[in-house]
């Protein structure tokens, strides 16, 4: 098999993507075994992203395995992650197999084939599953990326990761949680938050790189608005 720049990828993964619209939630499958998502219905108008190792859990979150058109798997790596059980699903999938050596991961190169595809779609949801934990480098990078790619104007309401962790896009997210979180920006953010948080915000300022955000605790409804990009942490206690 050949492999792609990063060019020809967007542009090959853009066109397959362009094909099978409409598209209302993209699924991003990652290669480390540390997510507690479990039990996902697809539904006909969904997107599956497996990056790179991912494959090795092929269709293993969703409750109707058998119900998903191959025409909606694509598969983005450059192969290095992905197991002998990964490689009998390879030729299944629509793929697009990068260089080693390169200077991006294999998450941006399938997040800027999304913003490329998405540009003049109608925004959807996507959810991250198995990008958290592991080597800290990939899981400080995997952060980058999403951030980025929202940062981009990504055509994407929110991107949920691994049920620990939402990338809010600028707006407003509404969520339900019992027990603390924490927000995080790498931009100065007008951020608002009103429903059942201790500490509530009116319109103030989140510095860029603080701990300003750091430990409020939630417990119910919760609403934030904000005017740039935003990382939302659901802590384990």
């Amino acid at each position: 098999m050949s492999f792609s720049t990063i060019t020809e990828s967007i542009k090959n993964l853009s066109d397959i993507i362009n094909k099978i619209a409409p598209i209302e939630k993209v699924y991003l499958i990652g290669p480390i075994e540390n997510s507690d998502v479990k039990n996902i219905d697809f539904n006909k108008n969904d997107l599956i992203f497996y990056i790179d190792g991912g494959l090795n859990f092929y269709r293993q979150y969703f409750t109707n395995p058998a119900e998903i058109p191959l025409e909606r798997e694509i598969f983005i790596g450059d192969g290095d992650s992905v197991n002998s059980q990964g490689q009998q699903h390879l030729d299944k999938v629509a793929h697009t197999l990068l260089p080693t050596d390169k200077s991006y991961s294999d998450l941006e190169a399938a997040l800027m084939a999304i913003e490329k595809s998405f540009a003049n779609a109608e925004a959807c949801s996507l959810q991250a599953i198995n990008f958290l934990g592991g080597r800290q480098d990939h899981h400080f990078a995997n952060i980058l990326s999403f951030y980025k790619a929202l940062s981009r104007k990504l055509n994407i309401k929110n991107i949920e990761v691994d049920n620990r962790m939402t990338i809010i896009n600028t707006g407003s997210y509404c969520f339900r949680y019992h027990g603390s979180i924490s927000l995080f920006t790498f931009d100065e953010a007008k951020v608002s938050i009103t429903g059942q948080a201790k500490y509530l915000l009116e319109n103030q300022t989140l510095s860029s790189f603080s701990s300003h955000g750091l430990s409020n605790v939630v417990d119910g409804d919760v609403e934030i608005t904000t005017d740039k990009v935003l990382i939302l942490f659901r802590n384990e206690v």
